[in-house]
């Protein structure tokens, strides 16, 4: 286990360190607040006059039997003349009940974290059990987590109360609202596990007959690793290729497609030949072969929700963002717990799919789809960047997987080898769920030492985009799409003159 792959210990020890102190700190600091009004009280009525044995007799009593039995209808339990003390001694009881709150917190928050360690160990490297504990103690942690939010700024507020801090007013009006945000997100959260809507992308769907290089291609690699053909090919302007049986709702047509889906990347095909996206094709296929689409269309939609409700829980330095800061933690601690056996999973069944990529074209066209890959995916960023800068000022790029054909272009051209063989070794392709093992990790796996040549562009005419007859025009129209939804989602405003095409 590398530094690299792996959380060190350090950094385990001090995320739970933070955890501890997030569940345990606020019930202990109302244990001590309550102790603290108690001996206070005890100090003025002993100045006032009153035996401290007295003093002593009466918090036993009140205590142990409750305000309300103690001094409203049982006064048999008090020590005699010790009645008169009642009116005194209601924030007795009050700190009795924020000791009790803040017992049951502690243990709470106590039993979360067993739980979730517990869990960790149960499922271990075994897709089938992380899937079966995962969705279960997701579940509980997001309830629990609503409960010991509220239950919190509930002892805060006794806190600040008790320590005469009534200045604070607005500060623990702002902790509640934000509890009470948390409780019903959570809850919201908690309860809708089992909704899954359908993961959304900007594609088309390309038709068999009028694609049917592209098709003919996939059927190959499919009968060669007899894997389950994909039901449908979409493509789109991710710089990614990716499988999945969950469903598909393509935009801006609203189409939603079931059963299985292999999405490709019109940019990437720019910049791969035919038989390193056979290998690309054999690799995705690969995870149908190893059912690894079924495992993700199970885990995924838990893990994003999961990850959704810590995006809604605030940030920042707000009393709304204080009274949510355990949700985070926990839910974090949750998400981290898991983490680790999903990079173990996702680095085997990775491994394995690229063994399959290179039974379909070969280890060296294997190789160098993922060497180029690896070395210009990330200039797609840069694409995008440029094109919302240009939109901002009128113009735009027309075919933006042409344009990024271009940056690669320039990128290969100025490309050193040598430097780039050794980043190589620990870059690691994105992913939307798992962590892929480095570039080197996988390039060693296939048994192949890579040279210069795996970085080569094809020229135009040999590039694998050929496959697909109306290329140009799919990608111009969803380049337009790009442009509308980045305008919609509010990343740019496009002046309201006509634009003009830049170079």
């Amino acid at each position: 286990m590398s530094q690299q792959e792996d959380e060190s210990v350090g950094e385990q020890r001090k995320r739970t360190a933070v955890l501890f102190l997030v569940l345990l700190g606020m019930p202990l600091l109302a244990w001590l607040a309550s102790l603290h009004f108690e001996t206070r009280l005890d100090e003025a009525l002993v100045h006032e006059g009153w035996d401290r044995r007295v003093v002593v007799d009466v918090h036993r009593a009140v205590s142990s039997e409750g305000y309300l039995a103690a001094c409203g209808g049982g006064l048999a339990y008090l020590p005699r003349g010790a009645a008169e003390l009642c009116p005194e001694l209601r924030g007795v009881g009050k700190a009795s009940n924020a000791r009790y709150g803040a017992a049951a917190l502690a243990a709470l928050g106590a039993l979360l974290m067993l739980a979730i360690q517990l869990g960790k160990r149960a499922a271990g490297q075994d897709r089938h059990r992380l899937t079966v504990i995962f969705d279960p103690l997701v579940r509980f942690a997001l309830v629990a987590v609503a409960l010991l939010m509220v239950g919190q700024a509930a002892l805060l507020f006794y806190v600040v109360v008790e320590l005469e801090s009534l200045h604070a007013t607005g500060f623990l009006f702002s902790v509640g609202v934000g509890a009470v945000l948390g409780f019903f997100q959570l809850l919201k959260s908690a309860f809708g596990l089992m909704k899954s809507a359908p993961q959304s992308c900007r594609a088309e769907r390309l038709d068999p007959a009028a694609h049917a290089g592209l098709f003919q291609l996939v059927d190959r690699a499919a009968a060669r690793l007899r894997a389950e053909r994909p039901d449908a090919i979409v493509a789109g302007l991710d710089a990614n290729f990716f499988v999945t049986s969950s469903p598909l709702r393509l935009l801006p047509e609203d189409v939603v497609l079931a059963g299985r889906t292999l999405y490709v990347s019109l940019p990437l095909l720019r910049i791969l030949s035919t038989d390193e996206l056979a290998a690309v094709v054999g690799h995705e296929l690969g995870h149908y072969r190893g059912q690894d689409t079924e495992y993700s269309s199970r885990f995924a939609p838990i893990y994003a929700r999961l990850t959704g409700a810590i995006r809604q829980m605030g940030s920042g330095q707000s009393a709304i963002a204080l009274a949510q800061l355990p949700a985070r933690a926990v839910l974090n601690a949750c998400l981290t717990s898991f983490a680790a056996a999903q990079r173990a999973i996702g680095r085997e069944r990775e491994l394995l799919a690229d063994k399959a990529g290179a039974e379909v074209a070969g280890t060296l066209a294997a190789a160098s789809a993922l060497v180029k890959v690896s070395l210009y995916a990330d200039l797609w960023a840069g694409v995008m960047h440029k094109q919302l800068s240009i939109l901002g000022e009128g113009r735009y790029f027309e075919n933006l997987p042409r344009t990024y054909a271009r940056f690669c272009a320039t990128a290969h051209q100025s490309l050193d080898w040598a430097e780039a063989r050794t980043t190589l070794t620990a870059y690691r392709v994105p992913h939307p769920i798992d962590t892929h093992p480095p570039v080197g990790v996988r390039l060693r796996s296939l048994g192949v030492v890579p040279d210069a040549r795996a970085a080569r562009l094809p020229e135009e005419q040999d590039a694998a985009t050929t496959l697909i007859r109306d290329g140009f025009a799919i990608e111009e129209r969803l380049t337009l799409v790009e442009a509308h939804w980045l305008e919609a989602s509010g990343q740019v405003i496009i002046p309201k003159t006509p634009t003009t095409p830049a170079s």
